[in-house]
């Protein structure tokens, strides 16, 4: 079991079964712009290069590990019988007394201030609000863009238009924290997958001639879901053009999986040798509405996990509509190897709590610490992620 939680007991004095099969709740608990414009806000140069990632090649007869877990043992006596538990997944990077935590944030979203008054929209909030997440142990930033400004500017909301307001973003915050990986959301509209999601080809592009370094990373939803009364998702086909369209640009892919059928697509790549290196795969687990997937619980992290047992995937995990600290899916992703998502795009609270992102991202943080594993800075999310 890697991060070493399950050596020892936590503060509250529980075990390494009770922690593995969470049967006790220890731990803390919380209930318009142009090209011109974007280069007038002066980013210094990087030193960084565009490059192609290979693809990820699944190792062959890996064996499958089995956590043993006594429950207990009398002195003098013979122990009882051993129980299976789930076994996390090994990820590149994975192994060893080292093995730090990935945390995510993602900035916005359809998050409105009704609802979050510290929600960034703009590129300079969003700017503002990365560069502080940075600092407080972010590793990946992910931002959503305006539609209200992308429409009524130059560009529109195309691909040129979603580009240029992810460099507005990034030029705020890649000069400060230049190895951060950055990645945008999908375009919603347009007919076509180049329509949807080549925005990061401009910006695979554009970046490094704005100093700004090469986008490293990329988003690949690998289904479809219905959220409430929209069907968000994507067909084969295109499921196969952003997976081959991150190869060729060097992109880790962040995968997205609302459901189960999104990690048996994921798997159908990682096992024919077509899954681009880098990839990181994001259990989204739902808490509130729209209902969608596999509820906020620990067993539905497990079900997944079973699913990718066996590989090297490396994973985090997600709560929509919810608090990931809160549930205890963020503790048990950590005790688990895994990593986590946080930030103001999934985030709700009943009780009304109004949080920055930054403040999230230090929860997290404060978690990956206290279990001994530590924060991965964005170096050491790369080697993490098989990539550069």
């Amino acid at each position: 079991m890697s991060g070493g939680c399950h050596s020892r007991k936590c503060s509250d004095g529980h075990g390494p079964a009770e922690h593995l099969f969470r049967l006790l709740p220890c731990g803390p608990r919380r209930t318009g712009l142009t090209r011109t414009s974007i280069a007038a806000v002066g980013p210094g140069p990087s030193t960084h290069e565009l490059r192609t990632l290979p693809l990820v090649r699944p190792p062959p007869n890996l064996p499958t590990l089995v956590v043993l877990v006594r429950i207990f043992h009398r002195i003098g006596e013979e122990a009882p019988p051993d129980f299976g538990a789930i076994t996390p997944p090994v990820g590149v990077g994975q192994t060893g007394p080292v093995n730090p935590v990935i945390i995510e944030v993602a900035l916005n979203g359809p998050t409105r201030r009704s609802r979050q008054p510290h929600v960034p929209i703009s590129s300079a909030e969003i700017a503002e609000s990365g560069r502080k997440c940075a600092q407080a142990g972010a590793s990946i930033v992910h931002q959503h863009d305006d539609f209200a400004t992308l429409a009524t500017s130059p560009l529109g909301t195309g691909p040129e238009g979603m580009a240029a307001a992810g460099l507005a973003a990034y030029a705020g915050l890649l000069p400060h924290h230049p190895d951060i990986f950055v990645y945008p959301t999908a375009n919603f509209r347009g007919p076509t997958i180049q329509d949807r999601w080549d925005h990061h080809r401009v910006l695979a592009r554009e970046m490094p001639a704005q100093g700004l370094g090469p986008l490293r990373m990329g988003l690949v939803d690998p289904g479809s879901v219905t959220l409430g009364n929209f069907v968000y998702g994507y067909r084969r086909d295109e499921v196969e053009y952003k997976f081959a369209a991150c190869a060729e640009l060097g992109l880790a892919p962040s995968i997205a999986c609302f459901e189960p059928g999104y990690v048996r697509s994921v798997l159908d790549f990682y096992e024919s040798g077509r899954l681009p290196a880098g990839s990181l795969v994001k259990f989204y687990l739902c808490a509130g509405p729209p209902l969608f997937g596999l509820p906020a619980e620990p067993w539905a992290l497990e079900t997944y996990l079973r699913m990718i047992e066996g590989t090297d995937l490396p994973w985090a995990v997600a709560v929509l509509g919810g608090d990931v600290v809160a549930s205890g899916l963020a503790d048990m992703a950590i005790e688990l190897g895994g990593h986590v998502r946080v930030g103001l795009e999934d985030y709700a609270d009943p009780t009304g709590r109004q949080p920055t992102n930054e403040e999230l991202v230090a929860e997290v943080a404060d978690l990956a610490r206290r279990s001994g594993r530590g924060v991965a800075s964005p170096t050491e999310a790369a080697t993490i992620l098989g990539c550069r």
